[in-house]
């Protein structure tokens, strides 16, 4: 997500949005349970929408005394309406919360009203559908159309979890990993350009042939990466890629604002070109480290939500 912010050129950032941002979706199906629908909508509304809130009207203020863009209601309205288009480059990843907050209330409501599996199937797929044709004629408040969408990737995410036939594919050994994501890779360039985003999906069975090959790709690359950190005792590594996993909600919101600030900086001292897309990665990993420390470990952690979550326990 953070290199696609960053943008290193038409290659990397078609072959990187073709699945980005699907396996989040992914990864919060895999992590579905079942729960009681009110006490589902009140901890979403906390982990996602809090943060949503907090952080939007945060960077808005911020970037109000840099550019006179950010002085009218405009980026406000987006920001309340449709904050999938026109938002960019800060606060633009914040879609991403409302996206998952209305897919997972959504995707709840599919599972706990309808029993039999295939009609659950069924409407899935009738949902993901719409999601699909509906950016074409016209956008819906809060990436409402992108998280029907997501919600064929949820679904997908929970039944990798439950089908023993699908779950080996999460268990793949080296070999065949690499073989798949050399072939899915061809792949996504025979298709163009997608964005779950903007809601281009181009060749339709492409794009889903695409994300899920590539899902399975990086689930067994992320085992592999974990293994070998663990064989070599670089713990620490470890420990801080899994604190990236547990903290993500940081990274995400604040990512975009620091790449900004870091490019400025950059180019202010003549720093331009490949230089500065090498550098901006580090930079922007080491700052949202620090906003990691002082958010989560401090009472700011009421940004993500977690006060009131730990009080209500």
């Amino acid at each position: 997500m953070i290199m696609g912010h960053i943008g290193y050129g038409g290659v990397f950032d078609k072959w990187i949005h073709a699945f980005h941002m699907p396996m989040f979706f992914f990864v919060s199906g895999f992590f579905w349970r079942k729960r009681n629908l009110r006490e589902l909508v009140k901890l979403k509304a906390k982990s996602l929408l809090i943060p949503y809130v907090c952080f939007g009207f945060a960077q808005l203020v911020f970037l109000s005394a840099f550019s006179s863009g950010y002085r009218t209601l405009k980026p406000v309205k987006l920001l309340l309406t449709n904050n999938t288009d026109g938002m960019q480059p800060v606060p633009g990843a914040l879609w991403f919360l409302t996206s998952l907050f209305i897919a997972e209330i959504v995707y709840s409501l599919i599972r706990h009203l309808i029993g039999r599996e295939w009609i659950a199937h069924m409407v899935v797929c009738l949902t993901v559908l719409c999601g699909t044709v509906i950016p074409y004629y016209f956008r819906l408040p809060w990436g409402a159309d992108t998280a029907f969408v997501g919600i064929g990737f949820m679904h997908a995410g929970c039944l990798f979890r439950e089908k023993k036939y699908l779950s080996k594919l999460l268990q793949l050994k080296p070999v065949p990993a690499c073989i798949l994501g050399g072939g899915t890779t061809v792949l996504i360039f025979l298709n163009s350009s997608v964005n779950l985003r903007a809601g281009q999906y181009e060749v339709v069975p492409l794009f889903w042939i695409n994300a899920i090959a590539a899902i399975i790709v990086g689930w067994n690359l992320a085992r592999y990466l974990e293994d070998v950190l663990d064989r070599m005792r670089w713990s620490r590594i470890s420990l801080w890629l899994k604190s990236i996993g547990k903290n993500s909600i940081v990274h995400l919101c604040l990512n975009q604002i620091c790449i900004l600030v870091f490019r400025k900086a950059f180019q202010l001292i003549g720093i331009t070109g490949i230089i500065e897309r090498i550098l901006l990665l580090p930079a922007t990993l080491g700052a949202l480290f620090v906003a990691q420390q002082l958010i989560c470990g401090t009472r700011l952690r009421i940004m993500i939500g977690r006060y009131w979550t730990a009080r209500s326990t």
